[in-house]
């Protein structure tokens, strides 16, 4: 029941912002969570009517674009271009809980509600030792780095994009008003859990 209920509701049209509208659809996706559902059953009815299907950018703008293949972790994905190439993504500037991590499943759910099945832009700044491209990835023109910030369900990663003021204040912004991951009174950042496990 609670499926059906949710998969009918629908943001209005005409909201202020891509980030209202994001807003929205992060709470709808992570109050389905709590009763079962997952953030792509929840968000897909949501997202489609909102000002996140308006482009702000034309597909010259990015250095990659396609179609979103698949969610590893709230900073990873996996890109699929025009020519059937698969990419892996590494989100530029943000750091995510791990899976294993508290709030990490909930960082994932929050990705996945903002670009899992949707058309992405990314403009590249660099490649990781592992491979990835890593880049700013950008749906309609939201950027979604600093979204995943703004709600809390990503640290600004200091140590690769130290110069970012918008992270920064995005972040301090998110932990202020104790959005996501800071309404633990000390969550453990990803780099930190990781040397500990």
């Amino acid at each position: 029941m609670v499926s059906q209920q949710v998969a009918s509701v629908r943001l209005p049209t005409g909201t202020d912002s891509p980030v209202q509208s994001v807003e929205a659809t992060l709470e709808l996706a992570l109050a389905s969570a709590r009763n079962g559902l997952s953030a792509l059953q929840a968000s897909t009815t949501a997202i489609a009517d909102t000002a996140l299907d308006k482009p702000v950018h034309s597909a010259s703008d990015y250095d990659l674009s396609g179609t979103v293949v698949r969610i590893a972790d709230g900073d990873t994905l996996t890109l699929l271009d025009a020519t059937n190439t698969q990419h892996k993504i590494r989100l530029h500037g943000i750091d995510t809980p791990e899976r294993r991590q508290p709030y990490g499943n909930a960082a994932r759910e929050a990705l996945e509600a903002l670009v899992a099945g949707q058309h992405i832009g990314v403009v590249v700044q660099d490649t990781d030792r592992y491979g990835r491209t890593v880049g700013t990835v950008y749906r309609n023109g939201l950027n979604v780095n600093l979204t995943l910030v703004e709600k809390g369900w990503a640290w600004w990663y200091e140590r690769y994009a130290r110069n970012d003021r918008e992270l920064a204040q995005a972040q301090r912004e998110a932990r202020a008003a104790r959005r996501g991951l800071w309404q633990d009174s000390h969550p453990i950042a990803p780099w930190e859990w990781r040397r500990l496990h």
